[in-house]
């Protein structure tokens, strides 16, 4: 199966009911949707799974230890988060150096760290049908894909904490 992934803390903030909203919309047999994390919300969403037809191609996967993000990363084709707000996204660039297109939300800082149509896309926060679109769209097109995919990791090995750290010296000695 063609794998999404979705990480995080299974809070109303972090919009992970419109992922599963989103992934009910996509016309495509052999995808699943992969929901890392624990929270309050998780027998709410697997209520909404259930109740859009989709429980079946849902897993809920726990807690997922920090050793283990990177083979989980790797494995899926695609990493959403339709958060409400995020300060930074630091799963997006994890994800990213990892090879694995994005899709996130235009709120808060995700477009410093998600470079839309490039290392994948920004959506509206309250863009159910674009999410699906978008996911649809990563999922069929293999060209598509694997320039965002190549970007991706090209992006975050540019942004990584060393390239920061050498940007921010080369500032401070500027003056």
């Amino acid at each position: 199966k063609r794998s999404i992934l979705v990480l995080s803390r299974l809070d109303p903030r972090k919009g992970i009911d419109k992922a599963i909203r989103a992934f009910a919309q996509l016309d495509i047999e052999d995808a699943e949707l992969l929901i890392g994390g624990t929270g309050r919300l998780e027998g709410s969403l697997k209520e909404l799974a259930s109740e859009l037809g989709v429980r079946e191609n849902v897993r809920f996967l726990g807690f997922v230890p920090d050793e283990e993000l990177p083979s989980l990363y790797s494995s899926v084709e695609l990493f959403v988060l339709p958060s409400e707000y995020e300060g930074f996204g630091i799963v997006f660039m994890e994800a990213m150096a990892c090879g694995t297109p994005v899709i996130g939300t235009d709120v808060g800082g995700v477009p410093t760290a998600v470079n839309d149509v490039e290392t994948g896309y920004l959506v509206p926060k309250d863009g159910v049908g674009e999410l699906a679109e978008r996911m649809g769209e990563l999922l069929a097109d293999e060209v598509q894909y694997g320039s965002m995919a190549s970007n991706a990791r090209k992006w975050a090995e540019d942004h990584d904490w060393k390239a920061i750290a050498d940007r921010v010296e080369d500032v401070y000695r500027s003056y």
